[in-house]
């Protein structure tokens, strides 16, 4: 019977978040300054309108904001756009909660089977994956157009979020047994909540205030 140990990206094995992240990145990598600039200020649009905005949902937020970030890439082919994210790995190792490797090193001597689970892109979870000896990775998949040219912005692809996160593990998982009771999530969002019910060792990563009382409430180890 197979036992999970499930990591999300954004605020538990990255301290950071990856939209803000990826485009600094891109101009500190040397890609075009303006393209940078008009997405940026398209974010911090969305970002006022999120902040004093009633009733805006947090996952509907990251999903435009994801959107908004990927008009950086147009014109752009799809060999340049995976380099693009392979070029920022190292960066992002300098940014990985060292508490969450720690488990995450403890869970794989244990024999656990692992998964990073994140709505980042699975072009950023391949390499992180491979770098950091993680089982299984699933994402956000982009969808590029035939024969390399780029991005395709006219299909509609899924952003993996807390809504679906749980959907996407099952598909994967299929009809396979697992341990569940046994098992391992950790994430730090409200969001999250799905993934973190599923298993018997749920862990709190510096969780925000909604997820914090849940954990407080149902006495999660909190890191």
């Amino acid at each position: 019977m197979r036992k999970l140990a499930i990591f999300d990206f954004d605020g538990t094995l990255f301290t950071g978040e990856t939209i803000p992240f990826l485009l600094k990145q891109y101009g500190k990598l040397g890609y075009s300054k303006l393209e940078q600039g008009k997405v940026y200020i398209e974010l911090m649009v969305l970002l006022m309108k999120y902040k004093f905005g009633k009733n805006v949902d947090k996952e509907a937020f990251r999903g435009t904001a994801t959107r908004m970030f990927l008009k950086v890439f147009k014109n752009m082919p799809e060999k340049e756009i995976v380099l693009f994210f392979k070029q920022n790995i190292p960066e992002i190792m300098h940014h990985l909660n060292s508490n969450v490797i720690e488990e995450l090193n403890r869970v794989k001597k244990e024999g656990y089977e692992t998964i990073l689970l994140s709505g980042c892109f699975t072009e950023v979870l391949e390499s992180l994956s491979d770098t950091l000896n993680i089982e299984t990775y699933l994402g956000t998949e982009l969808i590029y157009l035939p024969g390399g040219k780029g991005l395709d912005y006219h299909s509609e692809f899924k952003i993996i979020s807390g809504i679906n996160k749980v959907e996407k593990l099952k598909d994967y998982i299929g009809d396979t047994d697992v341990d569940w009771l046994n098992s391992y999530a950790y994430g730090d969002s409200y969001y999250d909540l799905g993934v973190l019910n599923l298993v018997g060792h749920p862990v709190a990563v510096k969780p925000d205030k909604k997820l914090l009382e849940v954990a407080i409430e149902k006495k999660w180890h909190i890191i």
